[in-house]
C-alpha cells in the first residue's frame, strides 16, 4: 500500500526528530497552562509507542522513558487548567499499554503511582463535588472528552493493579461523557464548529477504541444520536481550501485522525 508506506516513512523520520528533542520539563509556557507540555508528551508517546509496536525496536521505548520518568516526577499535572491533566493522562496510558512488555516492574510502578497521584485523586474529588479546581469532567464542550477520556484510558491501562478503584473511575468517566456526547445529535453537527469537532472526534475516537478493545463494548457511547454522522459534518462544512468556522477558530482546513475510526465503525 503506497499510502501506508509513505505514512510509515514519515513516522520514522518524525520519530528520529523527536529523539533529538530535550527531555520534557514542568513549565507553564504562557504562565498558566501546562497544556503545551502535555500535548508534546501525548504526541511523543503515540509516535514512539506506535513505532515500537510496529518495529519491535526497543530504542523507541528507551527514548520515551526519559520523558515518562520526568512527567511522573512533576509536582502535579496542573489541575488548575484541567485539560492539561487529561491530555497528560492519555499520554501515560498509551506509554504504559503500548510499550508494556519493555518496562520493568519498577518502571510500571512509577507510572501507576503517577496516575494515582496526579489523575485519580484530583479527578475523584471532582466527581464527588466541586471542592477542587479540576473542571472539565462536567463541562459540555470538547474539554469533557479530554478530561474524562484521560481518566477512562488511564483506568483501563492500569486496571489490573487496582480493579476496584479503576472501575469506579471508569464508571464516573462514562457518566461524565454522557453530559457532552448528546451535542452530536441529531445530525452530527458539533456546536463548537468544525475545528473543535475535529478535536472532539479525535478524543472520542480514542475513548471508543479503548472501550471496544478492552471490554468489547462501548457502553452505548457509539449509539449516541449523530455520532455516526459526525464525519459527514466535518466533510460538508469545508471545501478543499477553507473551512466554515466561527468563534475562536480560523478558516484553515479542520482535520481529525479520529475520522478513520468513525468511517470504519459506521461504514
Amino acid at each position: 500500500d503506497r499510502l501506508k508506506k509513505r505514512w510509515f516513512a514519515q513516522l520514522c523520520e518524525h520519530c528520529e526528530e523527536l529523539m533529538r528533542r530535550p527531555t520534557l520539563r514542568y513549565e507553564l509556557r504562557d504562565g498558566f497552562r501546562l497544556m503545551y507540555v502535555s500535548d508534546e508528551f501525548e504526541e511523543l508517546m503515540l509516535c514512539m509507542g506506535m513505532m515500537y509496536r510496529i518495529t519491535g525496536d526497543g530504542k523507541y521505548a528507551a527514548d520515551a522513558w526519559r520523558h515518562i520518568e520526568a512527567v511522573a516526577h512533576f509536582v502535579d499535572w496542573n489541575p488548575y487548567h484541567h485539560i492539561d491533566v487529561g491530555i497528560m493522562a492519555i499520554g501515560m496510558a498509551v506509554a504504559y499499554d503500548w510499550m508494556y512488555d519493555f518496562w520493568s516492574d519498577e518502571q510500571r510502578q512509577l507510572m501507576e503511582q503517577a496516575v494515582r497521584d496526579n489523575l485519580f485523586y484530583i479527578s475523584n474529588l471532582s466527581y464527588e463535588g466541586d471542592r477542587v479546581n479540576m473542571g472539565g469532567i462536567d463541562m459540555e464542550n470538547n474539554h469533557n472528552a479530554m478530561c474524562n477520556g484521560g481518566v477512562l484510558m488511564a483506568a483501563i491501562a492500569v486496571w489490573d493493579t487496582s480493579p476496584e478503584l479503576c472501575a469506579k473511575m471508569a464508571a464516573n468517566a462514562i457518566r461524565g461523557l454522557e453530559l457532552m456526547m448528546w451535542h452530536f445529535a441529531p445530525e452530527g453537527a458539533w456546536y463548537e464548529g468544525p475545528q473543535y469537532a475535529g478535536v472532539t472526534i479525535d478524543y472520542v475516537s480514542r475513548i471508543l477504541a479503548s472501550l471496544k478493545t478492552a471490554f468489547g463494548d462501548c457502553y452505548c457511547m457509539d449509539l449516541v444520536q449523530g455520532v455516526d454522522k459526525a464525519a459527514e459534518y466535518m466533510s460538508y462544512s469545508q471545501s478543499d481550501i477553507s473551512c466554515y468556522n466561527f468563534a475562536d477558530c480560523d478558516y484553515g482546513i479542520a482535520t481529525s485522525a479520529g475520522l478513520f475510526l468513525l468511517y470504519d465503525m459506521y461504514k
